[in-house]
């Protein structure tokens, strides 16, 4: 979008005159060095260019040469060691280890240089800089100062061709599109050799109309290009100008080595808009006759030299138009490239074509980058479809940004952090800007607020049809981050702002659920690794209770959620589809989109359209019925679009579909598990002919077990189970075939067939733990083998990081339990696990050795095993065929670099056994001759399909000191489990073995006495302690507020009356 700036020249309608050469020598005057005190007072310092073009004419390679000087302001002699500077060459023999008071150092003279660079050539000048560390004499001792950057003069660094002037005609005042106008650039060679002249690259759609070969130097190095002509686009309408721009390529004629590259742009033409007003329409809803599809990413724009491109927000005009808007965040001309208050604009694409194609990009509101500066940061579209106008919220700074220093809202102070919506009523093509700092602030007197980038809504349903809610987050003077929704009951006339809600709020986004209420869904800046949501009744005026969604890992990080079917009616089963876009991997990798069938309670479907890093992800509806997916991707390196169809994202709401779960995730001799196939049935019509097939498998034997049902009810399930034995080692894929009258799908679920069971050790020692500045029950060696992955050891870090020894790395000793295998026996381990941490990479194992001892003290010399496990947080097994008590797990580096390369982190470390060989059952002995006849034992009936525990529940039962728990926790009808463990409880809502945890908290006494109940009778289960005479009942899952009952002394009970359940005496 941006060109080098700095180098655009300053021109006017008619002749656009740059410089007026008129074949002039050019001379530039020499430059009298000032020495310039630090503020310290400490020193002087001069900076003194010598030699040099005396016009000022340079080359790409050309060297400067300057004197540094300095003189000790001080009253006692001191050293001055080089701290910073951006000069090269010899600059680094210039320091001084002893300077007497008042001296004058002159000996540093051309030892200080600077190689011509292209950036100062665009930027005209190059300014030198140095600063120096004061200390005493001889270097020695504290730094008696903090080194402050002192500037010289700035050499002018003139460009050796120029574009002299460009002419247009006609002159107007203002152009109309399609007007023709004439272009005639002159341009000049102020080099002293001959030269070629090329035009790259304009706007004016020629280039080879300026082209020249052997320009002789003198007063003559002067031509003008052949006419061009160029005509007033649309495109130049809806940027409100159309601005002359070139790029112009010089090389020496002789040798043909390159001389310089000139990037020109001249003053914008005024062109007139001539769009149509916005009408009415329809929000795009999907459409579920498009074919699976999911595009390559397309780059609407990528990082350049002068710029960063960042903060995605995307929206469906009323006419059709996608519309994608982002920050162009500049980093040439001091600048950082950074957010607010760096003088950032908002620039915004347009596609016609449902995103095959990108119009020119343009500013919907343009930062202001010298003097006085403004910038305009983090874009949010809201498209009001009853009046077809769209707005698009965004920071406005001047010089305060996230965090600020004052709070406020006069729209004309400096230092406070502005909110500003921009407003088109012509589909987007041109913009009218508003402050609106006072209307979110009513009341809230916040230090700090932002719209949250992406998008907002319209209400569809309900008492607030035709509301605009756009949240936002507020930053409060006790530092807590809170959400909070701006709207409007007038088509954006005027904006209320309801009440901030939470603490730990970050970016938030709002969506409409099939019953008219909202759901708000928010980065978590408290860094759960999971979202945040929370339900509104009145439109966004007021927010229930925020609680962490355990359905929604997040790597704290922005995304988007929106409806699927828009305009479904109600009660049709479409209108609580939404989809979630965001990175759920750690390091904000694996950009995925997540389906819900139920207003958002659960998340059926995840699919990864990016593996790799994905920053700020935004997503909607398109006019076609596609989805629309804009991206941060390649590490920030610019914005990225994408096209998906939802069928690519799954058909789990609208068509049969099937899912499969495994009660546990390995097998072995002796022992086996189930695996449930669920087929679900979202149409109105029952299915009929259904039919599972058990798959074959080498190292698995597959069987139907129970009941096999062959129809589905219309909206409803079947239930299949399958038992799984063992028959060899290794993994197992089970792909299950399911067939129905009238379609088919496939599922499938891996298991592991190993040789024995997996155990968890115990860990007697480790070379390094943290012990401190980890949250318990993270940190301690103990952590990794505790059975929750989710938990961490990590080596120290806090007041000491120990890094990887070079020959014995960072290990972890684990015994094997007697509980597991008996004292007298010597334990036969032929495995270990590995699990790295979760929800951040950091710290994972790769080269590793594995040794064993009998008694923890003796080690084998050489590893049982050695080798390199990968870079993932999935569960690696390590193949051992030994046999100890004890097993040293050794990391020799790990995959993190930087600071992190010295840590080592596990979030488990498990053994596997051999399983003890099967006996013989003894043979049942033949019936007597005289033996009476008995009557047959009456059949017992086939048990049900035993329910499918998360394996962390299933491998607590055997673990002292934990109590699994069942309840009703997300108030959808079925009970699931809970894990207590001490005072802290884990909480699962779905029964399959890899369920993620849906929520946990700790409160209470591990003396306590916990009891399980729905305590309010409104469906949902919490908890309750009994401690002495007193009850205490818990108010919802994730609050420690609890409500005491005092019930006197003696067992209690819980019983259900009047709707709900109360906790009684037992009689």
């Amino acid at each position: 979008m941006r060109t080098e700036k700095s180098l655009w020249r300053s021109t006017t309608v008619g002749t656009f005159s740059a410089l007026a050469l008129a074949g002039a020598v050019l001379t530039v005057p020499a430059t009298t060095a000032t020495a310039v005190p630090t503020k310290d007072g400490l020193m002087d310092i001069t900076i003194t260019q010598v030699g040099g073009s005396p016009q000022g004419i340079y080359a790409v390679g050309d060297v400067l040469s300057y004197d540094i000087t300095l003189t000790n302001l001080s009253d006692q002699a001191r050293s001055f060691d080089l701290a910073e500077t951006n000069l090269s060459g010899g600059v680094d023999r210039c320091k001084w280890r002893n300077v007497a008071p008042q001296q004058k150092k002159t000996d540093c003279t051309g030892l200080a240089t600077h190689t011509v660079t292209q950036e100062d050539l665009d930027a005209g000048g190059f300014t030198p800089s140095i600063s120096y560390t004061v200390k005493a004499v001889n270097y020695q001792g504290e730094a008696l100062n903090t080194p402050e950057p002192v500037t010289g003069a700035t050499t002018a660094v003139r460009s050796a061709v120029q574009v002299e002037s460009v002419t247009v005609t006609p002159a107007k005042d203002t152009y109309q599109v399609g007007d023709v106008v004439t272009v005639v650039p002159r341009l000049r060679s102020l080099w002293d050799q001959a030269v070629n002249l090329e035009v790259t690259e304009s706007s004016f759609g020629e280039t080879n109309q300026c082209n020249w070969r052997n320009l002789q130097p003198g007063n003559g190095a002067v031509y003008n290009c052949n006419p061009i002509t160029y005509t007033v686009s649309e495109q130049d309408a809806a940027r409100g100008s159309w601005t002359p721009t070139m790029t112009v390529s010089a090389v020496l004629t002789a040798d043909g080595s390159a001389l310089q590259t000139l990037r020109y742009q001249g003053t914008p033409l005024p062109v007139a808009s001539s769009f149509d007003p916005a009408q009415p329409g329809t929000a795009p809803g999907v459409d579920d006759s498009l074919p699976a599809s999911l595009s390559e990413a397309q780059a609407l724009v990528t990082t350049t030299r002068t710029d960063n491109y960042r903060i995605p927000a995307i929206a469906v005009a009323t006419n059709g138009d996608l519309l994608a808007s982002y920050d162009e965040r500049p980093k040439d001309n001091g600048h950082f490239g950074g957010d607010s208050p760096n003088p950032n604009h908002i620039v915004q694409r347009r596609s016609k074509d449902n995103g095959r194609t990108w119009e020119d990009p343009t500013y919907i509101h343009q930062g202001v980058e010298t003097g006085a500066k403004e910038g305009y940061s983090d874009p949010s579209y809201v498209v009001d479809y009853q009046t077809g106008k769209i707005f698009n919220f965004h920071v406005k700074s001047y010089d305060a940004g996230w965090p600020q220093p004052k709070a406020g809202t006069d729209a004309s102070d400096r230092r406070i952090m502005h909110a500003e919506v921009s407003v088109s009523a012509d589909n987007g093509y041109t913009w009218t800007h508003r402050n609106i700092t006072a209307e979110v602030d009513q009341g809230i007197n916040a230090v700090g607020r932002f719209a949250a980038s992406g998008q907002g809504i319209q209400i569809k349903n309900g008492p607030h049809t035709g509301r605009l809610v756009q949240q936002f987050t507020v930053r409060r003077a006790d530092h807590t981050f809170q959400a909070v929704s701006l709207f409007s009951d007038d088509h954006g006339d005027t904006w209320q702002v309801g009440t901030p809600v939470g603490a730990g709020m970050d970016e938030n986004k709002v969506v409409e659920l099939s019953d008219g209420s909202l759901l708000m869904n928010s980065r978590d800046s408290a860094g759960s690794g999971f979202r945040k949501v929370s339900h509104s009744t009145d439109g966004g005026r007021t927010w229930g209770e925020v609680r962490v969604d355990r359905n929604l890992p997040d790597s704290t990080n922005n995304g988007q959620v929106i409806r699927a079917y828009p305009n479904a009616a109600p009660t049709d089963p479409k209108a609580q589809v939404l989809l979630f876009s965001n990175a759920p991997g750690s390091g904000r990798t694996r950009g995925t989109i997540s389906l819900s069938c139920d207003d958002g309670r659960s998340w059926v479907q995840r699919k990864v359209f990016n593996q790799a890093f994905t920053g700020y992800s935004t997503i909607a509806v398109q006019a076609d019925g596609s989805i629309g997916l804009l991206s941060e991707d390649q590490g920030y390196g610019g914005i990225f679009y994408r096209n998906l169809s939802m069928a690519w994202v799954g058909n789990h709401c609208t068509q049969p579909n099937a899912s499969a779960a495994a009660a546990a995730s390995t097998v072995y001799p002796g022992t086996g598990t189930t695996v449930t196939v669920t087929v679900k049935n979202p149409t109105g019509t029952e299915l009929t002919g259904l039919s599972v097939a058990a798959p074959a498998s080498e190292t698995v034997t597959v069987t139907a077990a129970g009941e096999v049902p062959t129809t589905v009810p219309a909206q409803g399930q079947a239930v299949l189970t399958f038992s799984v034995q063992a028959k060899g080692v290794g993994p197992a894929e089970l792909v299950f075939p399911v067939v129905y009258e009238g379609g088919s799908t496939q599922v499938s679920v891996s298991l592991t067939a190993t040789r024995g069971p997996d155990v968890r050790p115990e860990a007697v020692a480790a070379d390094s733990e943290e012990r401190v500045g980890e949250t318990a029950p993270n940190g301690p060696a103990s952590a990794a083998v505790d059975g929750d992955p989710n938990t961490f050891w990590h080596t120290q870090w806090k007041n000491a990081s120990p890094g990887f020894d070079p020959v014995t790395g960072h290990w972890i000793d684990l015994k094997v339990k007697d509980s597991d295998v008996p004292a007298d026996q010597t334990p036969h381990v032929v495995g270990l696990t590995y699990t790295a941490r979760q929800g951040l990479n950091m710290g994972r194992a790769k080269e590793y050795k594995i040794f064993t001892s009998a008694d923890g003290r003796t080690w084998s010399e050489e590893p049982v095993a050695s080798g390199t496990l990968a870079d993932t947080d999935t569960l690696q097994r390590i193949e051992l065929d030994t046999h100890a008590r004890y097993v040293r797990f050794m990391a020799l580096n790990s995959y993190s670099t930087g600071s992190n390369a010295k840590f080592l982190v596990a979030g488990e470390i498990g053994l596997t056994v051999a399983a003890p060989p099967a006996v013989e059952p003894e043979p049942t002995p033949s019936p007597s001759p005289s033996a009476p006849e008995t009557s047959p034992a009456p059949e017992t009936p086939a048990p049900e399909a035993p329910v499918v525990e998360p394996a962390f529940v299933a491998a607590s039962r055997s673990v002292p000191g934990r109590t699994v728990l069942q309840g009703d926790w997300d108030g959808d009808g079925v009970r699931t489990f809970a894990v207590r463990m001490g005072s802290r409880v884990v909480f699962y809502n779905e029964n399959r073995a890899d369920a993620p945890v849906y929520a946990s908290i700790s409160m209470g006494r591990s003396t306590d006495q916990v009891l399980v109940g729905d305590w309010d009778g409104d469906g949902t289960d919490t908890l309750a302690l009994r401690r002495g005479s007193a009850v205490y009942l818990q108010k919802s899952l994730t609050s420690t507020t609890t409500t005491k009952v005092v019930l006197g002394a003696g067992p209690v009970k819980v019983v259900h009356q009047d709707g709900k359940d109360v906790v009684v005496l037992a009689k």
